[in-house]
């Protein structure tokens, strides 16, 4: 090549940190309800902690961007990468020649954007658990595994009402059904997968001590959902 992929790959990872890094639960919350995430609830700019605050409208469509985060930050990672290549990756992807790396760079552009979701620059660092984010990120490099690892959240969910041990349960499937699946299109692709789940579940180690005390905090769709300070986000 006759770039630098060293270069392109750390403007592409820092990129995909930046756009992660937008905290769509604490805009949307804000936008709506005047709340400030950082001050309510569990003091996450997550998901569950939208819904608990800021109620359904902001929780859907917090969940709506935080999932399409790392897709749009892949979108970047491809769009920089085909036009350093003077569109030669979009000739090789038509011609079926696609070469691995552009694959690794877009997926790993999408895993920094699950860190910055966790980790965000605007926010001093505080964010989620980066688990909507990693759904979006799973669903890059196999959709058919982002959904069966949905299916084994909604089993767990409506059996327990735990969005913590749903969403674990979920993070390690991923790995199992990449296996199922055959991922071959990306060789490091299990080693990515098991790298989330693992980060996934540091991120939920609060919660898992709770679940194991028995006094982590339960959620509803269908009805109100009490406010706690003392839990962790889940997403």
């Amino acid at each position: 090549m006759a770039f630098n992929q060293t270069n392109i790959l750390l403007i592409c990872l820092i990129t995909g940190y930046l756009i992660g890094s937008i905290p769509f639960g604490y805009i949307f919350t804000k936008l709506f309800t005047k709340k400030d995430l950082r001050k309510e609830g569990s003091h996450s700019t997550g998901f569950t902690n939208s819904l608990r605050v800021g109620g359904k409208l902001p929780a859907i469509l917090t969940l709506i961007f935080d999932l399409t985060k790392p897709m749009l930050a892949a979108i970047v990672a491809w769009t920089i990468v085909n036009h350093i290549s003077k569109g030669h990756l979009t000739i090789l992807y038509l011609a079926g020649k696609l070469q691995g790396i552009h694959l690794i760079v877009m997926v790993l552009t999408a895993v920094f954007a699950v860190i910055g979701h966790c980790f965000p620059v605007w926010l001093k660092f505080k964010g989620g658990k980066g688990v909507a984010s990693t759904i979006g990120t799973v669903a890059i490099i196999h959709p058919y595994i982002a959904l069966s690892g949905l299916a084994i959240w909604l089993i767990i969910f409506n059996i327990w009402h735990y969005v913590s041990l749903a969403s674990i349960a979920m993070l390690i499937s991923f790995p199992i059904f990449a296996y199922i699946f055959d991922v071959s299109f990306i060789n490091t692709s299990v080693s990515i997968l098991v790298f989330l789940a693992a980060f996934g579940t540091i991120m939920h180690i609060q919660n898992i001590k709770r679940l194991i005390k028995k006094n982590e905090n339960k959620i509803y769709l269908f009805k109100k959902n009490k406010t706690n300070n003392s839990e962790d986000t889940n997403k």
